[in-house]
C-alpha cells in the first residue's frame, strides 16, 4: 500500500490503553504527522453528539486517516501495521503467522482486557 501523506487524527484519551497501543504505532510511522483530539471520558465525551458524528460507536480510539473514520483498537493497528513498512514485520503477510498475531490480539481484546475493566470499574466507580 501507498505510504502518501493523508491527515492523521487520533481521538483518544490518556486512561486508555488501546488508544495508547495505536498512539504508539502513529508515533513510530508519523511522528510529527498527526494530530490528537482528547475526548474525556469522564465528561461522557464520547457519548456526545460531536463525537458520535465521527465515531458512532461512542469509544476511543478513533482514527480519522484521510477522508476514512476508523474505529475500534485492534483493526486500527492492523490497518497501520498493514499500510506503513516500517510495520509490516509486526504484522506478518503468511497467513499461519499472521493467525497467530490476530488470535493474540482478539484475546487480550475480548478476553483479558473486560476482566481488567470490570475490576478497574469497582475501584473507579464504587
Amino acid at each position: 500500500m501507498k505510504e502518501e501523506e493523508e491527515e492523521i487524527v487520533l481521538y483518544t484519551n490518556p486512561i486508555s490503553n488501546v488508544a495508547r497501543s495505536v498512539k504508539t504505532l502513529l508515533n513510530i510511522t508519523s511522528a510529527g504527522k498527526f494530530r490528537t483530539q482528547n475526548i474525556d471520558l469522564f465528561k461522557g465525551e464520547q457519548k456526545q453528539e460531536a463525537y458520535t458524528s465521527i465515531n458512532p460507536m461512542g469509544q476511543v480510539p478513533a482514527l480519522m486517516f484521510g477522508d476514512k473514520m476508523m474505529n475500534e483498537s485492534n483493526s486500527i493497528m492492523r490497518f497501520l501495521a498493514s499500510h506503513y513498512s516500517q510495520l509490516h514485520h509486526l504484522y506478518p503477510s503468511d497467513p499461519k503467522e499472521r493467525h497467530r498475531v490476530d488470535t493474540l490480539m482478539d484475546l487480550q481484546g475480548n478476553m483479558v482486557r473486560p476482566q481488567f475493566l470490570g475490576a478497574a470499574r469497582k475501584v473507579v466507580f464504587p
